[in-house]
């Protein structure tokens, strides 16, 4: 098994997080509000994608799963891992790609906005949330994940929130999201 796929897919992860806490944290006092920052940790995040998808096409996939709580018996543990096959390396560059994209797009459309450094950290956790939806093989977090899509999401459909537009928003936002979980719980 080729653990430096793992550690390199892990580190895919693992970038947009990163880019939204040191934004969250020191984004007022870096060069730009930290929008370049952000941005090129997506550029570099696209190129390892583009890397681990050529390599899913040499070499195959690979999954990687490790015991991550033990209530003491079998059924009682929980595993966490990744999976690189051909739906997640796919989805690795799509989601990289749009979310480079959406970064560079967003410099100059943010230009001037005085929460500019707060939407470049919301934007790294969503980046960070789809990815872990991508490469986790684990039901449960995969529901972690996706309920950190909804934060996410939420935080920037109100991002301009003294506004009346993204308050309807909001609310369609949340009925729509709990009436899919309503539904997914009744089934």
């Amino acid at each position: 098994m080729d653990f430096s796929l793992i550690m390199l897919s892990l580190v895919v992860l693992i970038l947009p997080m990163i880019s939204f806490l040191v934004i969250s944290f020191f984004g007022k006092k870096m060069p730009g509000n930290g929008n370049w920052f952000s941005t090129s940790i997506l550029f570099v995040n696209l190129f390892l994608s583009i890397y681990i998808f050529i390599r899913y096409i040499t070499d195959g996939g690979i999954s990687f799963t490790v015991e991550w709580i033990n209530l003491g018996t079998e059924t009682t543990k929980l595993k966490a891992g990744v999976v690189l096959d051909s739906i997640s390396c796919v989805m690795l560059v799509v989601v990289n790609l749009i979310s480079a994209v959406v970064h560079l797009f967003s410099i100059k459309y943010m230009e001037g906005d005085s929460k500019y450094s707060r939407y470049f950290a919301h934007l790294g956790l969503f980046t960070f949330s789809m990815l872990g939806i991508v490469l986790t093989n684990n039901l449960l977090l995969m529901y972690v994940f996706w309920e950190l899509v909804g934060i996410s999401s939420y935080l920037l459909i109100g991002f301009w929130y003294e506004k009346k537009a993204p308050q309807k928003l909001l609310r369609k936002h949340l009925l729509l999201t709990e009436s899919v979980i309503l539904v997914s719980l009744q089934e």
